[in-house]
């Protein structure tokens, strides 16, 4: 009887800890989408006053994400890596002014259509949520496998995609299978969602993959089907591993290639690029992002747009902004979706009707090799697809012909133990610090 009343405080526990995150998540993400929305209307616009006004919150962006990250370094790049790491027992993320830090610089980096995601923010907000929920549960304090589980609950809730968050907090935080931690990752992801999609369904904000006409190809183009799988996988891979590369060269380098002034400069080379570039394929980070992709209607925009948003994410990153890494990975991934299907549609005659499902298919390859998360890939990919089409025989099809592909090109990086992008930025923090690298360290359950 005791058992059974243990495991019932602990569901209970799970589901207030997820419907807590499903709510910061959601209203977060509805703020920083307002924000960002705002910021990219002020730079599509050309009126004297409006530029000057843009001018004015850049620099006054720019002062106040400097002065937070002098104070608070865990708000400068990508946080959730932060995340891991207390994952990991190496490093405490506890600290309301760390938190208050990294959502006030999100803040800030949507004002500025800076290129980088809610979602680091996030990942540390979900952390700091469950580590919150186990100091009033006190024989649950030190529980890091509840911080795996609060990280795949806010990235479900974020993406409103519940299976994707909870393979997402096992295939990148939580390495080792239990039971008992997986049926506590489905209640506080489930909880989560259902809060977030009351949330947003409410205010009226769209799905990340809510692309018109997104539908499955189909058998009768099979052929197409075979040339696309010749294009789009390879010119993914080489871009995900190049800026895997080029973002711990400039991660190790920063303060020679950015020097000290990086954060102001930077801020203001954003706004210059918003007002030449007024796409939210180029700036922004908001869910538009993929939704603009299919907006692209000439190759070399799209490598155009690609590769401004390519070394601004990398930049970003590194230049004192405040952010996550995901939401910019897929609209990398649907600008090079894009530029396949612009190039297939050009040269093969392609129907263009298929381009949405390639864009998606694209932007969730991205996220893979990128983060070595093959399953959370697919699934996202089939999520997506079913609940924007309510075609559940896709969404099965797209997964069951993404994940063996998504598989095979994380294969080379299992095989040489080669790093993710977190991993890689770990690794950089650690170096930092002066702190020994840790493997194999035993964790608890």
């Amino acid at each position: 009887m005791r058992r059974i009343a243990g495991v019932f405080k602990d569901a209970l526990h799970v589901l207030f800890l997820g419907a807590l995150i499903g709510l910061s998540i959601s209203t977060f993400g509805l703020l920083f989408e307002l924000l960002g929305e705002l910021s990219i209307e002020m730079h599509a616009s050309r009126e004297p006053y409006v530029i000057l006004a843009q001018i004015i919150i850049t620099l006054v962006a720019s002062f106040l994400s400097y002065q937070i990250v002098r104070r608070e370094p865990i708000a400068e790049g990508i946080e959730v890596p932060h995340v891991l790491m207390a994952i990991r027992g190496e490093e405490d993320i506890s600290g309301f002014g760390r938190i208050g830090a990294v959502v006030g610089g999100s803040f800030l980096t949507a004002v500025t259509a800076i290129p980088l995601g809610p979602e680091g923010a996030g990942g540390l907000l979900s952390g700091q949520l469950v580590v919150f929920g186990q100091r009033l549960d006190r024989h649950n304090v030190g529980n890091r496998g509840e911080i795996a589980m609060g990280l795949s609950a806010g990235f479900g809730a974020a993406f409103l995609a519940p299976l994707s968050g909870l393979i997402y907090g096992f295939e990148e935080g939580w390495h080792h299978f239990s039971w008992r931690l997986l049926w506590k990752g489905i209640l506080m992801c489930l909880s989560a969602y259902l809060v977030s999609y009351a949330v947003e369904t409410a205010a009226g904000m769209k799905r990340i993959f809510a692309l018109e006409g997104l539908i499955f190809p189909g058998w009768e183009s099979f052929y197409m089907l075979g040339i696309l799988f010749l294009l789009v996988p390879p010119l993914v891979y080489l871009f995900s591993w190049l800026f895997r590369k080029l973002n711990a060269y400039v991660r190790l380098r920063r303060d020679r290639l950015l020097f000290r002034l990086r954060t102001p400069v930077f801020f203001l080379i954003v706004m210059v690029m918003g007002f030449l570039f007024p796409y939210e394929a180029v700036i922004g980070s908001g869910h538009a992002l993929v939704e603009h992709t299919t907006g692209i209607a000439i190759w070399w925009s799209a490598l155009l747009f690609f590769a401004v948003r390519f070394l601004l994410t990398i930049v970003g990153g590194n230049a004192g902004s405040t952010g996550g890494i995901v939401i910019p990975s897929l609209a990398m991934g649907a600008l090079l979706g894009r530029l396949a299907t612009l190039l297939a549609e050009e040269f093969l005659g392609m129907d263009p009707s298929y381009s949405p499902f390639w864009i998606v298919f694209a932007s969730c390859y991205f996220l893979a090799t990128l983060n070595k998360v093959p399953l959370t890939a697919a699934t996202l990919l089939g999520s997506s697809l079913f609940f924007v089409t309510g075609d559940w025989l896709g969404a099965l099809l797209s997964v069951l012909i993404s994940l063996p592909v998504y598989a095979l090109a994380c294969l080379p990086l299992y095989l040489h133990k080669a790093e993710d992008l977190y991993d890689g930025l770990i690794e950089i923090e650690e170096e930092a610090r002066h702190l020994p690298h840790l493997h194999g360290v035993p964790l608890e359950n």
